[in-house]
């Protein structure tokens, strides 16, 4: 993807020196918007009959500035869109008539246990094996470039810029779970497990705050096992973790980080290094590098309390702007881990 990128902005920036460009607006989350936070519209940590009230003026739309925060906490059953069944469903919580399916206490149980079969898994040090594997979804790639733009490179080049840019992020190196299985890594028992599942830590889990989880599930498998599953919030251009032993962020307590670094790495030397003129000509450029959707799933056995799989994915947003916005580019990779055949 980075040496793709090279060969085709280079000449997209150069030409969009003498383009105007339009400012890109953002927008910021009051709250967090996780599962637990449903119903609590207003965001002062209970659900009233005035987050009821709120819900209902959004539904009939009476609330034409509500925050992103209101809009996410008020859609309670997350159908997409906030109705009088919402409101409904709030004000029977706030009477204590219906408990909240994503209840923190509930969030508290899930990641103790989580941490407990982790922890154990690290002090007796069982066998396993791991795999590492990545893709790049097509339909995650997200360009926009401003019209003026496309008809200038079309004019010079015959050729469809969108088209071109679009073709060169679908160009990156995957490896499918088939692929990786043939290179499947076996760890002997009693080997060392300072590597499981992030370098270096002592602990298999340092997380502690639940409300750094945007959702979560507990359920009893088919095959007598228990699945515990939870995704954590978004979080952007997160600091370089050198002790995951002391995390500097959310993901960083349970993923590894490192493929963020790296990328952080090339697009710098790519950006900053072939573009330097360019660049210094038109303006600053920015990319932020987003995490969202990253997921933990662990099987275990609950009759013995041990470890029967874990599978962890990455979702990781390169998410960049150039000529405040003139070029936007957006793509996702998702780093999948998996750990199994423990004995």
């Amino acid at each position: 993807m980075i040496r793709t990128l090279k060969t085709i902005i280079v000449l997209a920036v150069c030409l969009a020196i003498i383009t105007p460009s339009a400012a890109l607006s953002a927008n910021a989350a009051d709250l967090k918007m996780i599962k637990m936070n449903l119903g609590d519209v207003d965001g002062n940590g209970d659900i009233t009959a005035v987050d009821a009230r709120i819900a209902l003026r959004i539904s009939a739309q009476l609330e034409s500035n509500a925050s992103e925060y209101r809009l996410y906490s008020a859609d309670f059953n997350q159908d997409g869109s906030v109705t009088a069944v919402d409101a409904r469903i709030i004000l029977r919580i706030s009477a204590s008539l219906e408990s909240h399916p994503y209840d923190k206490s509930e969030a508290e149980k899930m990641l103790e246990k989580y941490t407990e079969i982790m922890n154990d898994t690290k002090t007796k040090k069982p066998g396993f094996t791991s795999i590492n594997y990545q893709n790049s979804p097509k339909e995650d790639i997200k360009i926009h470039i401003d019209q003026e733009l496309k008809d200038m490179f079309k004019s010079m080049t015959g050729e469809d810029i969108e088209e071109s840019l679009k073709e060169g992020l679908e160009d990156v190196e995957i490896e499918t779970r088939e692929d990786a299985l043939k290179n499947a890594v076996v760890t002997a028992k009693n080997s060392d497990m300072n590597n499981f599942p992030l370098p270096g830590i002592v602990k298999g889990c340092t997380l502690t705050d639940v409300t750094a989880i945007e959702d979560f599930t507990t359920k009893n498998l088919p095959n007598g096992n228990v699945l515990i599953e939870f995704k954590l919030i978004e979080e952007k251009n997160l600091k370089a973790t050198t002790d995951y032993n002391k995390p500097q962020s959310y993901l960083a307590s349970v993923f590894d980080t490192l493929s963020n670094d790296m990328l952080r790495e090339e697009m710098d030397k790519t950006m900053k290094g072939a573009f330097d003129e360019a660049l210094a000509a038109m303006g600053e450029y920015h990319f932020d590098i987003i995490n969202n959707d990253c997921t933990s799933a662990l099987e275990y056995n609950p009759q013995t309390n041990t470890i029967v799989s874990l599978k962890q994915i990455i979702k990781t947003t390169l998410d960049m702007s150039i000529l405040d916005g003139a070029i936007t580019l957006k793509q996702s990779i998702y780093q999948t881990t998996e750990w199994f055949s423990f004995k």
